[in-house]
């Protein structure tokens, strides 16, 4: 798997992950106990093959990668096909639409 982590806006991604985990959990879905790490999955294959090609294509870089702001999370489904998964938005949830302090938006960095 590659993943780029990120060293801005954790705290507040980790609250809004204790939220939701917390909503779910009232719900009565079951969730893991390893930590929240505030990530973007890049991609992911399914052998370690060619994964010494990846590993020499980012081995070195600094972070050159753009700030984006977060303002929208989607809520998507995952049906599993053999052709591979199929993901489906059901929902799309704007950050900082409730719950906002003093009137403020609130999106991360």
């Amino acid at each position: 798997m590659l993943w780029v982590g990120t060293a801005h806006g954790v705290g507040e991604l980790t609250a809004l992950a204790h939220s939701v985990g917390n909503a779910l959990r009232a719900a009565g879905f079951s969730l893991g106990d390893r930590p929240y790490q505030p990530h973007l999955t890049v991609g992911r294959w399914r052998t370690p093959r060619g994964a010494h090609l990846v590993q020499a294509a980012v081995a070195g870089t600094d972070s050159g990668l753009p700030v984006c702001r977060l303002d929208r999370v989607d809520i998507m489904a995952s049906q599993l096909t053999a052709r591979g998964p199929v993901y489906t938005a059901i929902r799309h949830v704007t950050l900082g639409e409730s719950g906002a302090q003093g009137g403020q938006r609130r999106g991360l960095r």
